[in-house]
């Protein structure tokens, strides 16, 4: 769970987005030329100044690469600053990080994930005077937040709107598909939405190619992407009536991403919302029209859906068994070595020209419910940089310091290009949260941009809830189950893992608003 500011709001944290793909450990840094920054010379913490050691953790070996050339960068402006940084073991990193943080040795710049920012929050820094202010090794001249890409800067705002994270990269989500079997097929263009891509994949099917490649299990996140996305776009005129317990004088506006920023739904609402029968998978309409949509593709899939697991799906589409399959921008850098590889290996023949587009939308075509827009190109902050709170005001000067340097336009462009020497391609392959950096090649079209505000609704009570779903999931999109007898299967364990969250989160729990709505 997560605790979001005075509110206390405890939110659900098993997200749609929580079964990601670990990209590759890359090696040490590769061969590119060194930035040029021009410090200021009139500002004391940008002009060679300070003096200290700080240090920086991190769990995401792709990145070391670009951390050490900053550090290196970093040493020319700043030449009395030691950074020493750690390159911590992925698993255990949070606990780390939570028993340091009590324990107060923490590091004093700590590479993470956005959910720890909650987890940790009476530990870190409020970073908002910093970023209010402008950045010194930035030529912008605009506060530092402006330098970021926007609503993500806002992303770890609590409940009084505190922000607690630099970000640093930005996941996005979409169709990965096979250019040569798509001309063979005779599709002219990408699909744009959901009814477009039914099109393309009856042609795909008509020329004997397989459109789809996924696994429905727990290690296959294909489906909740697109369930959870949808989710949230056809209930965005419930959120007035779902989030009860928002800010003073708040109000939601579908058009301005910024209206749901440090909004979130409690377990006291969501229980609220699913005895209200708007949540609960028998009684809400929306819900099961969804369901029911996402079944429309299953003559599109591959039949042993239920039987291959994750991993196998994306070397599936790497050897050409599938036409299409939905992932990340992570998998950029992957199907580059890939048919790169296969270059060098003299089997070019086995290659392929390949394209990435937004995961084709559903909107009003799809449903009445979708009444205030779209589904967004589902992307999100990946990680960023938290600042430990320290009685010593030096030593919090020099972390911010290294985090306006290593996220100025200039430098962060330098340091997303640099290449891995073994393979010629970016060690990093997500989208800088950084305004202006430019994406690794074959990632254009996958743009982090939110167009609507969402309140990115949770699909699953707690981890038991969870796990239920999958059997329930697979025996709907088999047949073995009807939409009725799913609905109330999945009404059932939501309902039932609600009560279990209810009871373990008492203390935070809202009895007397629960009382009163439900009256």
């Amino acid at each position: 769970m997560k605790f979001i500011g005075s509110k206390t709001k405890s939110t659900i944290m098993i997200s749609l987005l929580a079964v990601m793909v670990g990209l590759s450990a890359c090696s040490n840094e590769g061969n590119s030329p060194s930035p040029t920054i021009n410090t200021p010379t009139d500002n004391p913490d940008a002009s060679g100044k300070l003096k200290g050691r700080i240090v920086l953790s991190n769990k995401m070996a792709e990145q070391t690469a670009l951390l050490e050339k900053a550090i290196e960068e970093y040493k020319k402006v700043q030449p009395d600053v030691t950074v020493d940084y750690q390159i911590k073991p992925w698993e255990g990193y949070e606990t780390f990080l939570k028993t340091t943080l009590v324990g107060g040795s923490a590091p004093d710049v700590m590479f993470t994930e956005e959910a720890n920012t909650f987890r940790a929050q009476d530990s870190i820094i409020s970073l908002d005077d910093y970023l209010n202010t402008p950045n010194p090794y930035s030529d912008t001249e605009k506060p530092w937040k402006d330098d970021f890409v926007a609503p993500y800067i806002d992303m770890t705002r609590d409940g009084a709107g505190r922000s607690n994270m630099v970000p640093w990269s930005i996941f996005s989500l979409g169709l990965f598909y096979n250019q040569e079997m798509y001309e063979k097929a005779g599709v002219a263009q990408p699909p744009a939405t959901w009814n477009e891509w039914k099109q393309v994949n009856q042609q795909l099917a008509d020329a004997d190619f397989l459109p789809w490649g996924l696994a429905i299990k727990p290690d296959d996140a294909q489906s909740l992407w697109a369930i959870g996305n949808w989710m949230n776009a056809a209930f965005r005129s419930d959120y007035e009536v779902l989030n009860l317990k928002h800010k003073e004088g708040w109000s939601y506006d579908p058009n301005d991403p910024a209206s749901t920023v440090g909004e979130a739904i409690t377990i006291d609402e969501l229980w609220i919302g699913y005895k209200k029968g708007i949540l609960d998978p028998a009684k809400s309409e929306k819900l099961r029209s969804l369901f029911q949509l996402f079944k429309e593709m299953t003559p599109y899939m591959n039949k042993d859906f239920m039987a291959i697991g994750g991993s196998e799906v994306p070397q599936r589409f790497l050897t050409a068994k599938n036409a299409q399959f939905y992932n990340g921008t992570w998998f950029v850098g992957n199907i580059n070595m890939h048919m790169e590889s296969l270059k060098a290996d003299g089997k070019e023949d086995q290659t392929f020209r390949w394209g990435v587009i937004p995961f084709p939308k559903v909107g009003a075509e799809n449903g009445a419910f979708f009444d205030k827009g779209e589904s967004n190109e589902l992307s999100g902050l990946r990680n960023g940089f938290m600042v430990k709170k320290s009685d010593d005001a030096n030593t919090t000067n020099i972390a911010i310091d290294f985090l306006r340097f290593l996220t100025s336009p200039k430098m962060a462009s330098e340091l997303f290009q640099l290449k891995n020497p073994d393979s010629g391609k970016r060690y990093v392959a997500d989208i800088a949260a950084i305004a202006g950096v430019p994406p690794m090649e074959g990632a254009e079209m996958l743009s982090p941009e939110r167009k609507y505000a969402d309140l990115n609704l949770t699909f699953f009570a707690d981890q038991k809830d969870q796990d239920e779903f999958w059997g329930q999931w697979q025996k709907y999109l088999t047949d073995k189950i009807t939409l009725d007898e799913f609905a109330a299967q999945r009404s059932k364990s939501f309902g039932a893992g609600i009560e279990r969250q209810l009871k373990l989160l008492q203390s935070e729990v809202d009895q007397a608003l629960i009382d009163s709505e439900l009256k």
